[in-house]
């Protein structure tokens, strides 16, 4: 999913907005590495409280157990940038703000932080649906088989379960700290977008 798809960023966030509202969804966000800059961008035009619920920015371990539910076991065992902090995160944000689409993000930033198997620019993100597939009416089985745009990202459903998508992502080890963050928050917004077109692209029952 890239920018250049959407020729620029109003028309990505015009594009979120409509694909929202046209399918109903609702939005909440987890933002650790990307300290609210999705926030902003969403929160940047006018209408988003059509569909924007609401954010946490978790940046603190502290926070993402105590906000998010996030586990102690989880951060000693996978660390804050993981994939599974990432899965909980969200979760954790889709129960406080009971959205649709709850999206999370947890990363290194840099220029400190990183390791050989977590390099600066590592970043993790998370999809929970689980609002979504409560609402009355939609077809679990055809969004399974019909979301492309994301798996061609990289998104999957996490192992063992159904609801939750996961991505890890690394947007370049020497980059500065404020382009991964642009970069990342870039990532989230597209892949947003992908969702909701995949959902507005499903065939009617």
């Amino acid at each position: 999913v890239s920018q250049s798809r959407y020729n620029g960023r109003e028309t990505l966030l015009q594009r979120l907005l409509q694909t929202y509202r046209e399918t109903g969804l609702s939005l909440a966000l987890a933002e650790s590495c990307t300290g609210g800059r999705i926030a902003a961008e969403v929160t940047s035009i006018s209408g988003s409280s059509d569909i924007f619920s609401g954010g946490v920015v978790a940046y603190s371990n502290e926070i993402k157990k105590n906000i998010l539910g996030v586990s102690e076991s989880t951060l000693e065992n996978h660390g804050a940038v993981s994939l599974v902090t990432a899965a909980q995160m969200a979760e954790g944000i889709s129960r406080q703000f009971g959205a649709a689409v709850s999206l999370s993000v947890t990363g290194i930033a840099g220029p400190s932080g990183g390791s050989a198997s977590k390099p600066v620019g590592t970043v993790c993100f998370a999809l929970a649906l689980q609002g979504l597939f409560k609402r009355v009416g939609f077809d679990k089985v055809k969004f399974e088989t019909s979301f492309g745009r994301l798996s061609t990202q990289g998104w999957s459903f996490v192992d063992g379960g159904d609801s939750v998508l996961v991505v890890e992502k690394q947007f370049g080890q020497h980059l500065p700290r404020e382009l991964i963050q642009k970069r990342a928050s870039l990532f989230a917004l597209c892949s947003l977008v992908a969702l909701g077109e995949s959902l507005r692209s499903l065939p009617e029952k």
